[in-house]
């Protein structure tokens, strides 16, 4: 019998992965904290698809990381479960690093 965990873990990743894929086209700025909540006229100085499409990756990432960490969980490896998880921390300040590095000009148009 499966339980309720397994069944949560796999829609979960699939939630994430139909999400990354659709950021992945350039689309959904809707979906963007911050970016969806800009005027119109701010808007227009990014570069939605180039925001998207990193949005995207990262999203690809921590699909990744969430199936392992569900698998861990499943196989009861808590060795597995600190790494990744560590590794969960440590991508997502990172994402923001690069997100931010160049004083967070990096989506706007050139």
């Amino acid at each position: 019998m499966i339980s309720y965990t397994v069944v949560f873990g796999i829609l979960m990743v699939a939630v994430f992965l139909v999400l990354s894929l659709y950021f992945l086209t350039g689309r959904g700025g809707f979906l963007i904290a911050g970016y969806n909540t800009l005027p119109k006229a701010q808007k227009e100085k990014y570069d939605e698809k180039a925001l998207c499409q990193s949005m995207g990756r990262f999203l690809l990432v921590a699909t990744v990381m969430v199936a392992v960490l569900y698998y861990g969980i499943y196989i009861q490896n808590n060795l597995l479960i600190y790494i990744t998880v560590a590794c969960m921390v440590l991508s997502i300040f990172g994402y923001i690093y690069y997100m931010n590095k160049g004083g967070g000009s990096r989506f706007l148009k050139k």
